[in-house]
C-alpha cells in the first residue's frame, strides 16, 4: 500500500509540475498536502512558492536541491503538528513586518526538527512559539542584510519554549537570538557574528550556553532575570562597541560562567551586585585577553564567586563603581 501510494504521488507531482507554466513555480503546499502523516515528502529539485502550512507529522527532504520562496509575503513556512521534520532545504523571501513576526519558519508545535536548511532574506529567521523539545540543527540563517541591524530581526527567537535544543548553526547579519519566558533550553556549538546581541534571554532560567563562537557583534550574551544559566567554554571576540559587553548579567541569581575565552572586547564581563546572599555568581577559570577592561561590576556591594580566572593585556582588568563592589 505504501508502495502504491508512493507511485501515485509521483505520477500526481509530475503531472502537477508538467501543468505549470514555464515562468512559474509551482507551490509546494499541493504536495505537502498529498503525503500522508508518517510519510516521507523526497521533493523534486527546483523552485516552489509558498505559504505552506504542515498540520500532519510529515519528513520534507529537499535534498540540498529546493528552493521554498515566500514572495516577500509573510511567513514563508508554518509547523502546526508535532513531529515534523523538515531538512536540506532553501526559504528565501518572507515579508518585512515585524508586527507579524514575519519568518522563515514558524514552529508552533514540539519534538519538531529542523535541520541542515539554509534560511535567507528573511526578516525572521526560525521562530518557536510555544514548542518545546524541538531541535534546530546545522542551519545557516541570515535576515535582511539590506537593512540596518536594528531593523533586521532575530535569527532565532523563542517565546514561552522550553526543553528546545539550538546546535550548530551558522546566523549572521541578523539582530539578536532571542529567548522570552523560554527556561531549560540547550544552545550548543553555534556561530553568530555582525549582529547586534548575540543572545538575549530574557526570563529564560536554567539555559545551558555552550560551546559558541561570537564574533564582532555589538553584545555578546545577555541574561536578565534568568536565574541558573551556566555559561561555559564559549568563545567572544572582536567586540569592540563601548556600550557592549562580552557577557552581561542583572539580575540573575546562581548563574555558573566558565571556561570561556574573551578576547578584544570592550568589556569582558558586565555584572550588578547581588541584592540577596543567594543572588550571586561563580565566574571560575575564564580567560580575558586584551579588552578594554575585562571584568565591571556596578552596585554598592560585592559577593560575587571569583576564582581561578585568566587576565592578560587587558587596558584595566577590573572595575567597579563602589568602594565597597
Amino acid at each position: 500500500m505504501n508502495f502504491l501510494r508512493s507511485v501515485f504521488l509521483s505520477i500526481t507531482i509530475a503531472l502537477v509540475v508538467a501543468a505549470t507554466p514555464a515562468t512559474a513555480s509551482p507551490s509546494l503546499q499541493i504536495y505537502i498536502d498529498m503525503t500522508a502523516p508518517g510519510d516521507t515528502l523526497n521533493i523534486r529539485p527546483g523552485p516552489y512558492v509558498g505559504p505552506v502550512t504542515i498540520n500532519k507529522p510529515i519528513i520534507l527532504n529537499g535534498h540540498g536541491k529546493v528552493t521554498l520562496n515566500g514572495r516577500g509575503r509573510g511567513t514563508i513556512m508554518t509547523i502546526t503538528c508535532d513531529g515534523v521534520e523538515v531538512r536540506n532545504m532553501r526559504l528565501t523571501g518572507s515579508g518585512r513586518s515585524h508586527d507579524q513576526v514575519d519568518s522563515g519558519v514558524l514552529i508552533k508545535a514540539n519534538h519538531v526538527v529542523f535541520e541542515n536548511n539554509t534560511v535567507d532574506n528573511c526578516l525572521f529567521g526560525v521562530h518557536v512559539s510555544k514548542g518545546n523539545h524541538n531541535i534546530i540543527r546545522n542551519n545557516v540563517i541570515s535576515s535582511l542584510i539590506d537593512r540596518e541591524i536594528v531593523l533586521r530581526g532575530e535569527g532565532v527567537r523563542l517565546w514561552y519554549s522550553r526543553y528546545n535544543l539550538i546546535e550548530n548553526n551558522i546566523l549572521f547579519m541578523i539582530r539578536d537570538m532571542v529567548l522570552t519566558n523560554s527556561p531549560y533550553n540547550k544552545i550548543f556549538g553555534n556561530e553568530i557574528s555582525d549582529g547586534r546581541m548575540g543572545m538575549e534571554l530574557v526570563y529564560s532560567q536554567g539555559t545551558e550556553i555552550a560551546h559558541n563562537i561570537l564574533l564582532e557583534n555589538e553584545h555578546g550574551i545577555v541574561g536578565l532575570y534568568s536565574d541558573s544559566l551556566y555559561i561555559h567554554h564559549n568563545r567572544i571576540e572582536h567586540q569592540d562597541k563601548l556600550s557592549g559587553s562580552a557577557i552581561a548579567v542583572k539580575g540573575s541569581s546562581q548563574t555558573r560562567i566558565e571556561y570561556n575565552e574573551i578576547l578584544d572586547c570592550a568589556v569582558g564581563l558586565t555584572a550588578n551586585a547581588p541584592i540577596f546572599p543567594e543572588n550571586i555568581l561563580y565566574l571560575v577559570g575564564n580567560k580575558f585577553i586584551y579588552n578594554s577592561v575585562a571584568m565591571f561590576f556596578y552596585g554598592d556591594k560585592g559577593g560575587h564567586i571569583i576564582h581561578g580566572n585568566h587576565f592578560q593585556g587587558n587596558f584595566q582588568q577590573v572595575a567597579v563603581t563602589a568602594p565597597s563592589s
